[in-house]
């Protein structure tokens, strides 16, 4: 009985290893997160459908095939990635769709391309996950985050004028009574966004909760809306009689309800006849690939084209995903604490996207599944975990399997009026006004460029200009923190193989921005042979009062339950007491050597003499 159990123990480690889901599944508490993901994977299943109309239409291929790789890609995401909020699809706004359509007229050159950019991408993605190639591919924090912005602007700007222009679905021109009637549905759902957020019981109670703790303005830092912010108490009427998501479920159920009133059956058949629709010819993988050999083989130029399409794909799809996990997901606070279902490894995550890539070729995608910005948006404001993903894709296929899509189908405006109400989930549009505040010009100047090219020329462009920037960024800017060696004094020296790191600030600001440089220059030393660091003094005395952000606190907080974990204690010194007193908020200054903020370097070594 012993060999088997261990032998199931090795086993069920191998498979936790590879796929992340069976690590943070046995965490899920159903009667805190069911509810949630629940009502959220409603909302975007019903979402989901006019998206493949949207796609279908625009590259001439049957709904179908959109509907089927919405099914699959999500689940195959959630199986093998570790993000609990990262939505993987073909959502048209963040794919490589008008890319694809711009590139390659021909139907033919279009499906043969598409098959062999999605299985050499999915194939390098996998590659580059094992090798481990994520740390030499550095993006930005400034960089990312005007990725995000510029994506949501593109994405609001296209949702702004479908709401503008009411419509079904592309495919199928409305009557005048429907043009009246979702643009009357789509004003009301906008004018009640703000009645309904404080009517409705516990939507505001963390900010409620967050305004009662504030301290005086003197001595309370700037905020981003990517900050650290307090959570209210939980109310016994969660787990019971309290339903989240209400405004958004209830815009799609009454959406649906419009659109199953006041659609004729004309437009209901041609539906149901568009959705039933098959490709003539469907080409494979085989053919796909003789097909581009050979059109390769008589042209250098493509053969060219080609390899650098798939290498710039898969480095777009990394980098988008990674500015929505890296950026946006760890910058948000939310009820449930992304260490309970698992640490996020971006090699993990290399090898996830490519087996994303590789599952679809099953379906002929045109081109390969991306992270899905507005899809993430909505379950990263809304859901808990990658349970509302996986049911949202369960509900798609029970509703192709039973028909019902012709009639489950949010119009439209409705679609935008979700999505619009989602995206600040994912950006903060504040971050270059506090650049510019705190006088980081250079920061901002690459946010806005990323900014810029994202919105511009969509996330596929967006993406490599953020890369770009990001290399130029961390070559030409200088640093901001020095690091050196120091004495410690009795009884702290005497620890063998041990050494006490100085960490000296030299900007006048701590943010989101200039943090990720302080840690880069820590993680260099304390990670190099030879070097055992048993302590980090940060010095933070030419830091200016109220210069720094609430998520530069959060980070801080982070970094120093790792460095802990290692075994590393931390102390700060030179800290005014209004940044002593957002260490204390956020619970950081008690787990400090000390439990203080201390005078010098000499009182912080001799602190974390008494605190070892």
């Amino acid at each position: 009985m012993r060999p088997c159990l261990l032998a199931w123990r090795i086993a069920r480690i191998w498979l936790a290893e590879r796929m992340p889901v069976l690590e943070w599944l046995p965490s899920y508490r159903p009667r805190v997160h069911l509810a949630h993901d629940v009502t959220t994977a409603v909302v975007l299943a019903c979402l989901i459908l006019p998206e493949d109309m949207v796609l279908s239409s625009t590259l001439h291929v049957p709904v179908q095939t959109s509907v089927v790789m919405s099914i699959a890609v999500p689940l195959l995401y959630a199986l093998f990635g570790s993000s609990r909020f990262l939505c993987f699809g073909t959502e048209e706004m963040s794919s490589f769709a008008p890319w694809i359509r711009a590139t390659y007229d021909s139907e033919i050159h279009r499906q043969a391309v598409g098959l062999v950019l999605t299985s050499l991408t999915g194939a390098l993605l996998v590659g580059m996950g094992v090798a481990k190639l994520h740390r030499w591919i550095y993006l930005s924090r400034v960089a990312g985050g005007g990725l995000l912005a510029g994506a949501a602007l593109n994405i609001a700007t296209r949702e702004m004028n479908v709401l503008l222009q009411p419509a079904i679905t592309p495919l199928f021109a409305p009557s005048s009574l429907n043009q009246v009637v979702y643009m009357a549905l789509a004003v009301i759902l906008l004018a009640a966004l703000p009645f309904l957020r404080t009517v409705m019981p516990g939507c505001d109670a963390s900010r409620r909760a967050a305004s009662v703790c504030r301290s005086p303005p003197r001595t309370q830092p700037r905020r981003s809306s990517l900050t650290v912010k307090v959570t209210a108490p939980k109310s016994p009427m969660t787990n019971t009689q309290y339903l989240p998501n209400k405004l958004f479920l209830g815009l799609c159920l009454c959406g649906i309800a419009v659109h199953v009133t006041f659609a004729d059956d004309s437009e209901l058949h041609g539906l149901e006849r568009a959705l039933t629709a098959r490709m003539d010819d469907p080409m494979d993988v085989r053919h796909a690939f003789a097909y581009v050999i050979e059109l390769a083989g008589s042209s250098v130029m493509a053969a060219f084209q080609l390899s650098a399409n798939v290498v710039l794909s898969a480095l777009s799809i990394y980098l988008s995903a990674a500015a929505l996990i890296q950026h946006a997901g760890c910058a948000t606070t939310k009820q449930t604490s992304d260490a309970a279902f698992g640490e996020l490894r971006m090699h993990k995550e290399l090898v996830a996207y490519g087996l994303v890539c590789l599952g679809s070729l099953a379906f002929a995608p045109l081109f390969p599944p991306v992270a899905c910005f507005a899809r993430s948006a909505l379950v990263l404001k809304s859901a808990r975990t990658q349970v509302a993903s996986m049911l949202a894709a369960a509900l798609v296929g029970l509703c192709a399997y039973c028909n019902l899509y012709a009639y489950v189908l949010v119009p439209a405006p409705v679609r935008a009026a979700v999505f619009l109400a989602a995206l600040p989930a994912i950006c903060d549009m504040t971050e270059l006004r506090m650049l510019l505040r705190l006088d980081l010009y250079g920061d901002a100047i690459v946010w806005a460029a990323g900014c810029v090219a994202s919105a511009l020329g969509g996330v596929y462009y967006g993406s490599l200009t953020a890369y770009v920037l990001s290399i130029a960024q961390r070559r030409w800017q200088p640093a901001v923190v020095s690091v050196e060696a120091i004495v410690a004094a009795q009884p702290y020296a005497a620890t063998e193989n041990t050494q006490l790191f100085k960490v000296s600030l030299h900007a006048k600001a701590l943010c989101f921005s200039n943090w990720e440089r302080v840690e880069h220059a820590l993680d260099h030393v304390t990670d190099a042979p030879g070097e055992n660091a048993g302590g980090v003094v940060l010095d933070v005395s030419q830091l200016v009062d109220i210069h720094w952000d609430d998520e530069c606190i959060r980070r801080i907080d982070a970094w120093e339950r790792r460095l802990h974990m290692l075994g590393c204690y931390v102390a700060v010194a030179g800290s005014t007491k209004a940044f002593e007193n957002a260490l204390e908020r956020a619970g950081i200054l008690q787990r400090l050597a000390g439990g203080r903020s201390c005078h010098g370097c000499a009182d912080a070594a001799s602190a974390m003499g008494l605190h070892s």
